[in-house]
């Protein structure tokens, strides 16, 4: 689960939330120009120039100034997705080591060798 953080380095004012319940006002923003507009040469149509976004800005609650929310990692769901990873692993061996030894070829284990009964 993502997790953002809103902060003010103003007022020391901090929420942690996952996005659905933010109910603060949102600053609105405009995207920053990312050059110049071009003109073609040959057909003398001028192309705009390609604009950047700007990240969603919030007003802070107590003093009113911008803030910016962050993407947190919830470092206990990494863990426990690692230890999922893991343990379906040592299963999966666990697995394949049990049918390994269960295969028989005519009567006889195959992985004893004996390559005369095959």
């Amino acid at each position: 689960m993502i997790k953002y953080r809103l902060y003010c380095e103003i007022c020391n004012w901090k929420k942690l939330t996952d996005g659905k319940d933010i109910d603060l006002f949102e600053i609105k923003t405009c995207p920053v120009p990312g050059g110049y507009p071009k003109t073609d040469p040959v057909t003398k149509i001028t192309t705009p120039a390609k604009s950047k976004p700007q990240p969603k800005k919030f007003r802070c609650p107590q003093c009113g100034r911008a803030v910016i929310p962050r993407k947190i990692d919830d470092p206990q769901n990494t863990i426990d997705e690692k230890k999922k990873i893991e343990n379906s692993q040592k299963e999966r061996a666990a697995s394949e080591k049990e049918q390994l030894g269960k295969r028989v070829v005519y009567g006889k284990n195959w992985l004893d060798g004996d390559k005369d009964s095959a």
